[in-house]
């Protein structure tokens, strides 16, 4: 009977046996990683770190500049486009989201006679669309609004080819990722 009962009990404790082995290895596997995570954050140290936000003294005002030979877009009683470069000399992108315009003068061709009172601008600010991106440290991004200077509809023949130059204004510009 010795036999039968180990005969009995061996199948029984052969279970058991994987049954211990297989909690054993998950044991073993839950160890190793927690060990790998205990290594990689073993290490600890203290200190101070330091930050500043931007003052107004370390922010550089962005330089709009007209556009040497803009295209010529403007009929008697429509509208144009007002052209420019923008520079940024901050060290981050900057995001023109709407801007004004203002400061009318005329440049009309030699020999011509056309003043400013044969053009209007919107005195409104105008949202750029899409807004325009100016890369840190950029020197000359170019812009332009579209329908931004209109010709009077009774503005004379001297004001064909005439140069307008406007003054451009940021009054809507945030940081940007880029």
């Amino acid at each position: 009977m010795a036999n039968d009962s180990e005969h009995v009990t061996g199948p029984k404790h052969s279970r058991r046996f994987k049954t211990v082995m297989a909690g054993i290895g998950v044991a073993v596997g839950a160890m190793a990683l927690t060990g790998g995570a205990i290594a990689a954050f073993s290490i600890q140290g203290g200190g101070d770190a330091s930050g500043r936000a931007l003052g107004a003294g370390d922010l550089k005002a962005l330089v709009f500049t007209q556009v040497a030979d803009p295209q010529g877009d403007l009929l008697p009683g429509g509208t144009g486009a007002a052209s420019f470069t923008v520079a940024n000399a901050n060290g981050f992108a900057v995001q023109v989201n709407k801007i004004s315009i203002g400061g009318l003068t005329v440049e009309p061709v030699a020999g011509q006679t056309c003043g400013p009172e044969n053009f209007s601008v919107p005195t409104a600010p105008i949202t750029i669309t899409p807004p325009l991106t100016v890369p840190a440290n950029a020197t000359a991004e170019t812009g332009s609004i579209p329908g931004a200077i209109r010709l009077s509809a009774d503005a004379g023949n001297g004001c064909q080819g005439a140069k307008v130059v406007v003054k451009v204004t940021a009054i809507d510009a945030v940081t940007a990722a880029g």
